[in-house]
């Protein structure tokens, strides 16, 4: 599913998929030209009216949103980087990870008793596609590989064009 169909009216698509040791659903977003994977376990939530992504929640308290969006601010990565950590910091959560590249970056945070798992990636048509995962810090070792597995099944290149 390299290339989107033109013409195609649906903003969503589904699919099922392997995501190593997780059975995997994959959600495609159409406006923004990207796709991941997210856990078969995890109910999506309907996609947001205004196409730009997706919530999705587990049972056990997990939520995952994806998203895209432009890079209105002009600012690039480093500039919405910076209002993500603040943003962290600000609701009084403690920073446990961060990495950034002029492409990408991740955040690992700890709010309360959650874990919050952030990453954003520049896909080269000034548009920027994230996700961000949430979970009980009590089910870490069930998340930690589902984080992983998120990051190497997005795929930020579907229809190699601006919209």
């Amino acid at each position: 599913m390299r290339r989107l169909v033109g013409g195609m009216t649906a903003c969503l698509l589904l699919a099922h998929v392997s995501a190593g040791a997780v059975e995997a659903e994959r959600y495609v977003n159409v406006r923004y030209g990207f796709s991941i994977c997210y856990p078969a376990w995890m109910e999506p939530q309907g996609e947001a009216d205004n196409g730009d992504g997706q919530r999705f929640i587990a049972k056990d308290g997990g939520a995952l949103a994806v998203w895209g969006q432009y890079d209105v601010l002009d600012g690039g990565l480093g500039e919405v980087f910076a209002i993500t950590r603040d943003a962290v910091i600000g609701v009084k959560g403690q920073i446990a990870y961060e990495r950034r590249t002029k492409d990408w970056f991740v955040i690992s945070w700890t709010e309360g008793e959650r874990v919050g798992y952030e990453k954003r990636t520049l896909d080269g048509h000034e548009r920027i596609v994230g996700f961000r995962l949430s979970y009980p810090q009590t089910l870490k070792g069930k998340y930690e590989p589902i984080v992983s597995q998120l990051g190497k099944c997005l795929d930020t290149d579907l229809d190699q064009q601006p919209r």
